[in-house]
């Protein structure tokens, strides 16, 4: 499997796999699409040969007022049906948490944090086993009504590369 910047060939896909995967929390693919434009956003595709099978999405953004320490937000991350069960959202996963880690070579990183809807247990399992946890804000809610947990990933601050 290969992880790489999606490119405008890839929009058609983005917003097809996002209006599948977030179906049940709402209208997401046109969304995802305009978050895909947004800057500090990037988007990167899951390909096996010349199939495309997932994305994951990252935003940085600044966490306090002074502009100082920012953290990236994984906006999304969806595995195509036919791919699902065989590592690609973990590799996904894996690569928004290394590019963080790459992006602190220009910006302070200190944390990756998503949200996942309660009822998503899969992916609170995957997330728990990659050291993220349930932060303590106070939980949202998706378009669909269903509960978002904000989970989070502290970046070693020893680690720089």
């Amino acid at each position: 499997m290969l992880i790489g910047k999606a490119t405008p060939r890839d929009r058609d896909f983005l917003e097809q796999l996002a209006a599948e995967a977030f179906r049940p929390f709402g209208s997401y693919g046109k969304l995802l699409r305009g978050w895909s434009d947004e800057p500090g956003v990037h988007t990167y595709v899951a390909r096996e040969e010349s199939t495309r099978v997932g994305l994951v999405m990252l935003g940085f953004y600044y966490s306090d007022h002074d502009r100082r320490s920012v953290y990236g937000d994984i906006l999304a991350i969806a595995v195509s049906p036919e791919a699902r069960g065989r590592g690609v959202g973990r590799t996904l996963l894996r690569h928004a948490v290394e590019m963080a880690y790459q992006a602190r070579r220009t910006l302070d990183v200190r944390e990756v944090r998503l949200s996942v809807a309660d009822s998503n247990a899969l992916a609170q399992k995957l997330f728990v086993s990659e050291g993220f946890y349930e932060a303590e804000e106070a939980r949202g809610r998706y378009d669909g009504g269903q509960e978002a947990i904000r989970m989070v990933f502290k970046l070693d601050p020893e680690r720089f590369r």
